[in-house]
């Protein structure tokens, strides 16, 4: 028999050292002398989920989650160019020659996991090839702006016990996909939405757009309550702003 210490149930009152970046989420290139074991430069991100790299005799290109491609000095880790392609990055970036003039292209688009989550530019515009060459001279697209979206302020009637079964059956079947990255934070819903709240998540009318038909799993009771959760959490948001 095998035993295993997952780390679990541990005493709170025996002294521990806690790292100062533990509760910072955060990311990280790194240059690293694997004779010598140590760090040489790092460039830091505010995001944990960023571009892969790629590397040449001298430069290191990444891209991050704020949509900023940028060109390192590899020696150093100096920033010798950058641009922002104004979505989030994820991709890593290839180089290559043709007639004796070097490109290098990168798709940017933002999504995966962490995607469905988090983001870190003001809108998510749809994955685009770019490729830059030492005498490129095209403008970036100008894609359109989505609109500013509010969180909702739709007023609600529903008792705790509701809200509280609308919110542990909004983790079941919501809460992994709207997040607020790549699919919306619901808070933020126009009050169309709400008012079609029924149709969308009971009859599947959005199906087309990915969002599923859940009438065959959850009452219509239950959809209200899972609607009344969002409202509810809605409101937290407004008086956290507020304060």
């Amino acid at each position: 028999a095998r035993t295993f210490n997952t780390g679990r149930g541990f005493n709170p009152e025996n002294e521990y050292r806690r790292d100062s970046l533990a509760a910072r989420d955060f990311g990280k290139l790194i240059a690293w002398n694997p004779v010598e074991q140590k760090e040489v430069w790092s460039v830091w991100h505010k995001s944990s989920w960023n571009a892969g790299v790629l590397t040449t005799d001298d430069l290191v290109f990444q891209g991050n989650a704020e949509g900023d491609f940028s060109a390192y000095d590899a020696g150093t880790g100096d920033q010798l160019w950058t641009t922002n392609l104004q979505t989030g990055i994820i991709a890593s970036p290839i180089t290559y020659e043709v007639e004796g003039k070097q490109y290098v292209s990168i798709l940017a688009g933002w999504g995966g996991f962490f995607g469905h989550f988090y983001k870190f530019t003001e809108q998510i515009n749809p994955g685009t090839l770019y490729t830059f060459a030492l005498d490129g001279k095209e403008s970036l697209p100008d894609f359109p702006k989505m609109p500013k979206k509010e969180i909702s302020t739709l007023d609600f009637d529903a008792s705790d016990e509701e809200i509280n079964q609308g919110g542990q059956l909004y983790g079941v079947y919501s809460r992994r996909c709207h997040g607020g990255g790549v699919i919306p934070d619901l808070t933020y819903s126009a009050p169309e939405i709400f008012y079609s709240f029924q149709q969308i998540v009971g009859d599947g009318i959005l199906k087309e757009l990915g969002m599923p038909r859940f009438g065959d799993r959850l009452s219509e009771e239950e959809i209200q309550n899972i609607k009344n959760y969002i409202l509810s959490e809605a409101k937290l948001k407004k008086e956290q702003l507020v304060k």
